[in-house]
């Protein structure tokens, strides 16, 4: 192995590290935080940001949590309502009649993200699809679809979807999370968005 193969390698398996290594908190306001869990308590959850390892330690209320996705993949649900049920994929649903009736065809989606780029992206997705009508204005969608990138390293992005009632603010399901990986798109938050809906979204429909 020459010297630049093994830092090239070096390289990518200190990315994927960083990449796969996080414990992500999905909060009931909707933000997520990239973290280290430090330790669950009774009514406390611990943490460290995963960008500074050596900082301090956090904390916050299990009232406030919806989820925490821990780095070997497995989830801690808090608050639950009780018409709240896992499906056979791992999605989180809540009330899936109201689901299917606000997010029918011909209904209206607000797509809404902090990232303006995959907001255009997803847009342009739904459009080509032809399944939702657009707005930008929440008050007169159907219901809200909130796309959250969760981490982006060496081009990859790691995206996921929350379907939100627009009268109550409910979150009605929650999708798995899907990863640019094995997308052929250059445009890495593109490519990831494309396969939140080919593998997440759309097949919910058919």
């Amino acid at each position: 192995m020459t010297p630049l193969i093994r830092l090239s390698t070096i390289i990518i398996a200190f990315c994927f590290n960083k990449l796969y290594g996080q414990d992500i908190i999905k909060m009931r306001n909707l933000d997520s935080l990239i973290v280290k869990v430090i330790e669950v308590e009774d009514k406390v959850i611990k943490y460290k940001k995963f960008t500074h390892l050596d900082g301090p330690i956090y904390h916050l209320n299990k009232s406030e949590i919806n989820e925490i996705k821990y780095k070997n993949g497995e989830k801690d649900y808090f608050n639950p309502p009780s018409n709240t049920s896992i499906n056979t994929s791992g999605e989180k649903l809540i009330n899936e009649s109201i689901l299917k009736n606000i997010t029918k065809k011909g209904n209206t989606v607000c797509v809404i993200s902090d990232d303006y780029n995959v907001i255009v992206h997803a847009n342009n997705l739904i459009q080509s699809w032809g399944f939702w009508k657009i707005t930008s204005n929440k008050n007169e969608a159907d219901f809200i679809l909130r796309i959250n990138i969760r981490y982006i390293i060496i081009g990859e992005a790691i995206v996921s979807g929350q379907f939100i009632d627009s009268k109550s603010g409910e979150i009605l399901r929650m999708t798995n999370d899907v990863n640019s990986l094995t997308t052929i798109d250059l445009n890495a938050k593109r490519g990831a968005i494309k396969k939140l809906f080919h593998k997440e979204i759309k097949p919910y429909y058919y």
